[in-house]
């Protein structure tokens, strides 16, 4: 890591920073600027009976919540850029790490809901529902307050420097308690889409039948214009 005791001349911005900071723009503007017109295509081509479904309007939040990421972080970068020698205040790094570390909490809380419709809470034992529910509920819970301890031990004399300089590993390599979020989202996710895969592949459908069927009921939902009791939609909450 570069030393934060190095001034930048005002006005200077050196080669990798530029490149750094506008490869990060290209990147993540292009996927910020694709979730609005997935947003559109939602509200679009989803009929009103299931735009009040849960599981719809946090689609939505999500897409939305990642658009503000892509803005936000555009927009701090932009600044590196401008003005590479002036350092952010230490609440202005702490709200880029919130929301580059809370965010996937969120999204993840969102593939655990669409989990139950392979576990319906009204068919399935309460004993088996907590079985199945407590792990990756307890890895959310322990990721949020890691991250919260994180935040609050941040070292905040490192952000004392120039802008372009402190953001460098504003978050890899800050010790274990990194490690262990990114880790137990990993481990969260391939809890949740083992038991996916699994439960889907106790069916006697094979992915590729059952797939033409859920398009053959949604077009015939939108077709006539009312709700399909078909087990392909009715199942998610």
């Amino acid at each position: 890591m570069a030393d934060l005791d190095v001034v930048v001349p005002d006005g200077f911005v050196s080669t990798a920073i530029v490149t750094h900071q506008l490869n990060i723009i290209l990147i993540v503007a292009p996927l910020g600027a694709m979730l609005i017109p997935i947003v559109c295509t939602l509200f679009a081509f989803t009929p009103s009976t299931i735009r009040r479904r849960p599981v719809f309007l946090l689609n939505v939040f999500a897409c939305i919540l990642g658009i503000a990421q892509a803005v936000i972080t555009v927009v701090l970068n932009y600044q590196i850029l401008a003005s590479p020698s002036e350092p952010f205040t230490v609440a202005t790094y702490l709200f880029k790490i919130a929301t580059l570390l809370v965010p996937p909490v969120f999204v993840d809380t969102i593939v655990m809901f669409r989990f139950l419709a392979f576990f319906p809470i009204q068919l399935t034992a309460r004993r088996t529902l907590l079985g199945v529910l407590f792990f990756p509920v307890a890895c959310k819970v322990a990721r949020l307050i890691l991250i919260a301890v994180f935040l609050g031990t941040y070292p905040a004399g490192r952000l004392a420097g120039p802008r372009s300089l402190a953001v460098e590993n504003l978050i890899w390599g800050q010790g274990p308690i990194v490690a262990a979020i990114f880790g137990m989202q990993a481990l969260d996710n391939a809890y949740v889409h083992y038991l996916c895969l699994e439960r889907s592949s106790s069916h006697s459908l094979r992915p590729s039948y059952a797939s033409s069927i859920f398009l053959y009921k949604l077009y015939k939902f939108r077709k006539n214009g009312i709700n399909v009791r078909g087990s392909c939609l009715t199942r998610f909450p």
